[in-house]
C-alpha cells in the first residue's frame, strides 16, 4: 500500500490522505479538515482513482504540497539526507531524541521537506543543525 498526504492553504492546516493498493488503484482517502464548497467540488471532480493521476493533478496544484508517506524513513536516513544537502553533522543525539518523539507522518514530512528547506533558505543565513531543524518544524510555516 502507498499513502500520499496532500496539504493546501485552503485546507486550513488540515490535509487529505490518499491510499493506493499494490496495483496503483485508490482504496481509500481521509479528509482531515472542513472543506469549503469550492474545494469540495474540485475534490470530487478530481478524485485520483489511479496512483498515476495523483502526481499529474494533485502534485502540480499551486499552493499545495503532495508527499508520499513512506514507513521506512528512519532517523539514520533523515540524518544522512540532511547532511547530503549541506547540513552540519552535529547534535546527532539531541536530533534523534526529537525524532523519536515525532509521529511517523511528521517524520516523513520532515524528511521530504529537507530539499525545500535548503532551496528556500536565504543566502547568508546559517544552516540549522538537524536538531534545530526538527525542533523548529519549518515544514509547518
Amino acid at each position: 500500500m502507498k499513502k500520499y498526504i496532500y496539504t493546501h492553504k485552503l485546507l486550513n492546516g488540515g490535509n487529505v490522505e490518499f491510499r493506493f493498493d499494490h496495483r496503483g488503484l485508490l482504496i481509500g482517502f481521509d479528509i482531515n479538515t472542513e472543506l469549503d464548497h469550492m474545494f469540495t467540488q474540485r475534490f470530487i471532480e478530481n478524485i485520483p482513482l489511479q496512483e498515476s493521476y495523483i502526481q499529474s493533478y494533485w502534485g502540480t496544484r499551486k499552493g499545495g504540497s503532495l508527499i508520499e508517506v513512506r514507513d521506512d524513513v528512519d532517523f539514520n536516513r533523515f540524518y544522512e539526507r540532511y547532511a547530503s544537502f549541506g547540513g552540519p553533522k552535529k547534535n546527532k543525539l539531541p536530533a534523534e531524541k526529537l525524532w523519536d518523539k515525532m509521529s511517523q507522518k511528521d517524520r516523513n514530512t520532515a524528511y521530504y521537506y529537507i530539499h525545500l528547506y535548503f532551496a528556500t533558505k536565504p543566502s547568508g543565513v546559517a544552516v540549522k543543525y538537524p536538531d534545530t531543524y526538527l525542533r523548529n518544524k519549518p515544514w509547518q510555516d
